[in-house]
């Protein structure tokens, strides 16, 4: 049995909040995207409807960034936004406000639980019911709106090393017939431009 359901789908992290761009921790919170994130996430709003296979509905976590992300890149869409709460960051409890870099050797190198938050294996499951949930509730393809953790927590699912995300990059999951990882990830820069993701 598959990890995860072998439907494909879309995956974006929100655009850049305030605490991206002074790499911080955010996860657990609900910081405010920047101007900056607004326009990334209208950049892609600006071709999200020409990708093929066309989206059937955009899944967002519970968080404003990424309610106003989803909002942005359905200008032209037009599609349905559904909520799932459980698509919600990596909560780092006490390490929220945490120099980014220095938290992910704790949590993510180390093993470690955050203070008064969410350890990896706990995320990880978090993430793998929640994805499941949408790939089975959803038909055709959703893209879901939601945050850089999922990319960890997919690689994590599959044993692979750890890959992230930047802002607003929108990738597609394909399923394909492959033992280690079943799915070929494609990562759109725009409707014409993709690149083929290692992972």
């Amino acid at each position: 049995m598959s990890i995860l359901p072998a439907k494909p789908f879309y995956l974006i992290r929100h655009g850049e909040t305030v605490v991206n761009a002074e790499h911080l921790i955010g996860g657990g919170a609900d910081p405010e995207i920047t101007e900056k994130g607004i326009a990334q996430a209208k950049e892609v709003g600006a071709w999200a409807h020409k990708v093929s296979p066309r989206p059937s509905c955009l899944v967002r976590s519970d968080r404003s960034r990424t309610k106003i992300t989803a909002e942005c890149v359905n200008e032209n869409l037009d599609l349905d936004i559904h909520i799932e709460p459980d698509l919600d960051e990596h909560d780092f409890g006490d390490m929220i406000g945490m120099k980014a870099e220095e938290a992910f050797e704790i949590v993510l190198k180390r093993g470690e639980t955050p203070p008064n938050g969410e350890s990896f294996a706990d995320f990880t499951l978090r993430i793998q019911k929640s994805i499941s949930h949408v790939l089975d509730t959803y038909p055709d393809t959703p893209m879901i709106v939601a945050h850089g953790g999922l990319f960890r927590a997919i690689a994590r699912m599959y044993d692979l090393p750890l890959w992230k995300s930047g802002n607003c990059e929108l990738h597609y999951f394909e399923p394909i017939d492959n033992e280690k990882f079943p799915w070929k990830v494609t990562r759109y820069f725009s409707d014409n431009e993709t690149q083929e993701v290692a992972v």
